[in-house]
């Protein structure tokens, strides 16, 4: 490099500069997909693990749906006290619809583990992430995200962990997770920073 004039070198030091920071950057975006991803397939496996934990609470579930499908088969026109009744009972169908209610699809239980796990531990580390990196994109399609994470950007800078409903562009939340974070047309604080 010495043996470069002085213009030379700075012209190459520019461009290693230039090279090293698309590299930091692009290794910064891989540590924020790995964490994301990370979030979720922990929660997914708590989840799934949980579920299958419990999956018997009810004992023969899967052999009463079996027995109510041959029931209902056999006699398509019967009702439904005369045909599936006798072979479930009242009781037992309506604890397993209350055993369902209480626990939500997969999605729900998915989205409530990784809130919890968010709120607790990756609070601290995404908004300093997300907070050097800049986001862009031309598509329509993505603007209620990329306005998500000006939102989060700007309350991190200050300060703030709370969200004010005017603040929170609630369209970027996915339809699938729309029930676990708006509460009566308002968004839960943590879910957002």
């Amino acid at each position: 490099m010495r043996r470069h004039s002085v213009e030379r070198r700075l012209g190459l030091f520019a461009l290693y500069l230039i090279v090293r920071k698309s590299q930091m950057i692009d290794r910064v975006i891989d540590l924020l997909v790995e964490q994301i991803h990370r979030i979720n397939a922990k929660s997914k496996r708590k989840v799934i693990k949980d579920i299958s934990r419990e999956i018997e609470r009810v004992h023969g579930k899967e052999r009463l749906l079996a027995e109510i499908a041959v029931a209902s088969m056999e006699h398509p026109e019967g009702r439904i006290c005369d045909v599936i009744y006798p072979v479930a009972g009242q009781q037992k169908l309506s604890a397993i619809v209350k055993e369902y209610r209480s626990k939500g699809t997969l999605d729900c239980q998915i989205q409530f583990v990784m809130r919890g796990s968010y709120a607790s531990h990756y609070r601290r580390m995404l908004p300093l992430l997300l907070s050097v990196l800049e986001f862009k994109s031309n598509n329509a399609a993505w603007r209620p995200v990329l306005e998500g994470l000006i939102c989060i950007t700007k309350l991190q800078k200050a300060g703030k962990r709370f969200a004010s409903e005017d603040d929170v562009p609630v369209e970027a939340v996915p339809a699938k997770w729309r029930g676990s974070v708006i509460d009566e047309k308002r968004p839960r604080e943590c879910d957002f920073l």
